[in-house]
Formats: structure tokens, sequence, C-alpha cells
């Protein structure tokens, strides 16, 4: 098993744009919401464009190269473990030969806190004598095994987006009252 992140991973991050935020809100406090709901927006919709595009993807034929159980670990009362197949791949596209490490462009389809579950499928895509993989024709190097998309994945897109309009509504509200 090989680790593959934590969530405190993320801690700075969240420090990072509390500090960058902090002087713009000073600054210019009428405008922390459009820029905030402006990025809110933009995530959201990069993120359904990504997961109606998938869809699209080519298949080809794939070269199973190396498997492994990752683990991410999530702080919330003690650790969590949520395991996931890693799997690396060697696939041809357009006469050359790439490889890649996706499984799938939605994490959250394959985590799974058994680790029975994630264990049978590595050891299923271990029997396969070839892979299904999925090629995105707009960049070669992007490639995946499982193109599934959960349904809480589209709602947390679509929830972004919704949080992001509502944010810079709040916004133009703010900027008429005063």
């Amino acid at each position: 098993m090989r680790k593959v992140g934590s969530d405190l991973n993320y801690v700075p991050w969240v420090f990072a744009g509390m500090a960058l935020a902090f002087p713009i809100m000073l600054m210019l406090p009428f405008s922390l919401p459009f820029i905030i709901g402006g990025g809110l927006v933009f995530w959201g919709l990069k993120k359904i464009n990504l997961f109606k595009s998938v869809k699209k993807w080519v298949k080809t034929k794939g070269t199973l190269l190396q498997t492994d159980i990752g683990v991410y670990e999530e702080m919330d009362r003690g650790v969590i473990k949520n395991y996931t197949p890693l799997v690396y791949f060697s696939y041809l596209w357009e006469g050359s030969e790439n490889k890649s490490n996706m499984y799938s462009i939605d994490k959250k389809i394959t985590w799974s806190h058994d680790l029975e579950v994630i264990t049978k499928e590595i050891n299923h895509i271990e029997s396969l004598k070839e892979l299904q993989v999925y090629v995105n024709p707009q960049r070669s190097n992007e490639a995946v095994l499982n193109i599934e998309i959960s349904k809480n994945s589209y709602s947390h897109a679509y929830a972004i987006l919704a949080s992001g309009i509502i944010i810079i509504l709040l916004g133009i509200v703010l900027i008429i009252k005063t």
C-alpha cells in the first residue's frame, strides 16, 4: 500500500487563501463577493464541463504495467482511511505509446473504506488480458480506465456553481443597499 495523501494537505492552501483575501477585503470590501463568487462559478463550470466531456473520450486498448493500493487519510475524529486502486498502464494513441496512472477522473467513485473492495477491483483489473482505456482526444496524455462520474460529484459541482452565483448576487445586493 502506498500513501496518496491526507486532508491535512489542504490546510496551507486555506491559510494562503485567507491571507490573500484579507488585504483585498480591507482595501476593496465590496469586491470580495465578486472575487469569491467568480472563483466558485469558474470552478463549478470547469468541473461540470470536465464531467460532460469525459463521455466523449475515445476508447483504445492498453496494457497493464503495475497495480498498487493507495491510502488516503482523513482526520475526522481520528484517522479514517480511504483506499483506492493505483493502476499504471500504457496505451497506443495515434501511433505513439503513452503511459498514465489515472484510474478515474472521479476519485470519489473509486475510494472505499473497505480494503477488500479495492483488492477485488485490483484483482479484476489484473485478470483482464487487455484494458479498455479512455483517452481525451484533445489531450492524448490524459487517459483513464474508468469514466464513471458519481451523482455526488455532479451535485457538488452544481452546488459550487450555485454558491458562486448566490455570493455574486449577495455582492450586488450589498452594493445596492449601501
